[in-house]
Order: C-alpha cells, then structure tokens, then sequence
C-alpha cells in the first residue's frame, strides 16, 4: 500500500462520459484504491443527463463534488471558487483535465498545478472551433501550461509540439493514455468465430466533422460494389452533429440496409466485442481511447496514419493504417483482410497492451513523478 502523503484532486469540465474525463476517472480511481487521499472534482454539473459517469464513481467509494462554474461565463466569475475548495479539503496537488481546469488550476496558490495535454492543441482546435477563434483558445491555453509545475503529454508529437511552443522540457513527462485492459476484457465473449454469414465492421466514435465517419461510409460502399463484399455489416455507435448527414450519406449510397445506426451506448465493449473489425477514420486524434478498448478485445482495427495513432497501431504488426481521408485507400486494406484473412491474432493484441497501455503501468509513473515534483516542489517554496 502506499502511504497516504498528499491530498490529490483530479479536475474535469464535468463528470461526462467522454474519453479524456474517463482517462481522469481511470487515473483517480487507481490512486483510491492504492491508497492515496484522492478527490474528484468537476466544474459543471452533469447528473441525470444520461451520459455521466456519476454512477461508476460512487460505486467505488471514491470523494467526489461540484463546483457548479457553469461554462464560460462561472469560469470568469466563479473562478475563487477553486482555490477556495483547495484551501479547504488541505489539496496538496491538483491534477487538470481540457481547456476550462487547466485556465483555473494556472491561477492557484499553495499547491502543484499539473496539467493533462490530450491532443494536439493547434490541429484540435482548428477543427473543433476554425482557425480564428483556435489561435486564441491555443493561446490562452499555452499561456496557463507555462504557468504549470509539470505537464503530461500523450504522445512524442504533443511533447515535440510544446516544446516547440517553448515549454520547459524539464516541465514535461511523457505518459502515454491508458485503459484498464482487464476491466475491458471482463464480461466478453472472446474472439468471434469468422464462419458466420456476415463481416461486421464498426466504428465507435462521436458524429464530428473531425472524425470523418463519411470515409468510413464511403469506404464500406466500395467494399461491397467494386471488391464484391455483400456479407459486410457497418456499425456506428455514437450521437453527434454530423448524424443525420451521415444517415442521408448511406440512404443516397442506397446502403442503409446495411448500415446500423446504434446511437449512443453507455457500454459500447459487447457490441465493440462481436466486431470483425474496428475503423477509426479521424483527421486529428490524441491517443484515442476507442482504439486502445478495441486493442485490448483483440480486434483487428484499421485507422488513420496520423500522429498519435501510429503509437498504438503499428501497420501490419498491431493493426493496419490508411493515409487519413482516402476512402479508397481504406476500402482495399480491408479487401485485403477478409479477403486474404489477415486478421491480426488476438493474443498478439491483448499482451502489447497489457505491456504498453494498461493502467496500472502508466498510473505507477504519473504518481511517481508528481510526488517528485511535490517534494521538489516544496523545498523551494510556494509562489
């Protein structure tokens, strides 16, 4: 066990069921219950929504509250509100997760402010907002991590890319993104059998632009009419913006007969399980988390050469890469799998993960590094 030394919070924009507040849900548990005085906290209030984590964090015990700082109009007004719950629950360190946590944690005093970086802030930002209002929210929160006592980046593209930014490189950890293999592999079925009458093919991921779910379409109709392929099934799990484009998009390719819409799952891992395949077809990606739950079930899965990506994916060894937007280019990787039967061995899968980007490893690194930093810290002082 380890020795309950400091009082750590962990702080999201909410308790939704989004990767990276899940990657912070994962974090603070395992400090639970490895026995360090640990506190969840998020800005917003998401409870009754349907798509929280609430449930899950109660069921382990674990501290968790509130502040109620509304978007961005109580990030401005409500922001003492921080330092106040620091002040009173004695927060030694506080770990921040996305833009909003990491504006108010850069303002602190008294404690070791830590930041998460989960994408390529320049590449994400351009996408999600376009580019006038990106170079201003990039801005503001470059500005907050160089306030920072230490960062943690995903991938060796993020950390080259801060540092570029002129981040301190003794500032900076590597800690790639994580998932509770295990936790991922209880409760399923196993590798499906590939005598069935059917290829299922599915792609778990919210309905954004960035996320490019049209190559996936587009891709599965030249699969069937130019390679052949009728026995292949697409599964899209996820809400989003751009749905009922996409719905349109296979009704005009006349393949919404195979095309299933499953909408937003709270457990995505059975239906994820009885896949064949998994695509993930993005323009920009951290270390994305749908992949590495997929990886850890044994499934082949095809996805975009890009940074972040090609840490888990290593072509033709751990999965298979298309160059990103080219339907072409991914409908004949997929020709060649189910044609050719280049599935990739399960087995092979689950051990990179458990030895690359299970939980237990990467946690063990990130609180031995912020105790470092804390004692370090505190030798020296308070600013």
């Amino acid at each position: 066990m380890r020795k309950k030394a400091l009082k750590i919070m962990v702080l999201v924009p909410a308790f939704s069921q989004g990767s990276p507040v899940v990657g912070a849900y994962l974090f603070a548990k395992y400090l639970h219950e490895h026995d360090v005085d640990v506190v969840f906290v998020s800005l917003d209030r998401v409870y009754g929504t349907g798509t929280n984590i609430v449930a899950d964090i109660e069921s382990c015990g674990m501290e968790h509250e509130c502040l109620d700082i509304v978007g961005w109009w109580g990030l401005f007004r409500h922001r003492s509100r921080v330092q106040e719950f620091c002040d009173r629950k004695d927060v030694d360190v506080v770990v921040a997760y996305m833009l909003r946590p990491t504006l108010l944690t850069a303002s602190l005093t008294n404690v070791v402010k830590i930041a998460s970086v989960r994408g390529m802030l320049h590449e994400d930002y351009a996408i999600a907002y376009g580019k006038g209002l990106s170079k201003l929210l990039v801005s503001m929160e470059l500005g907050a991590l160089r306030r920072m006592d230490h960062v943690f980046s995903m991938t060796g593209p993020m950390t080259e890319w801060l540092l570029k930014e002129g981040l301190n490189p003794n500032a900076i950890s590597l800690v790639n993104n994580f998932v509770d293999v295990r936790s991922v592999r209880s409760g399923v079925t196993g590798v499906k059998p590939r005598d069935r009458d059917t290829v299922d093919i599915g792609m778990f991921s919210r309905f954004l632009p960035r996320k490019r779910v049209d190559v996936a379409v587009e891709a599965f109709t030249m699969l069937r009419r130019e390679y052949g392929h009728e026995e292949v099934v697409l599964h899209l799990a996820g809400l989003g913006p751009t749905r009922e484009k996409i719905e349109k998009m296979a009704a005009s390719l006349n393949v919404d007969d195979r095309v299933r819409f499953h909408g937003f799952l709270s457990n995505p891992l059975s239906l994820m399980d009885a896949m064949d395949m998994v695509l993930l077809t993005s323009d920009s990606e951290g270390l994305p988390r749908c992949l590495m739950e997929a990886l850890s079930l044994g499934k082949t899965c095809v996805a975009s050469d890009i940074p972040g990506i090609r840490e888990l994916v290593h072509d033709r060894t751990t999965g298979y890469l298309f160059p990103p937007g080219d339907a072409g280019a991914l409908a004949a990787v997929m020709d060649d799998i189910i044609r050719n039967n280049r599935y990739i061995p399960c087995e092979r899968l689950v051990d990179f993960m458990l030895k690359k980007y299970d939980v237990n490893a990467a946690c063990d690194r990130m609180i031995a590094r912020i105790e470092d930093i804390y004692w370090n810290r505190r030798a020296v002082g308070w600013s």
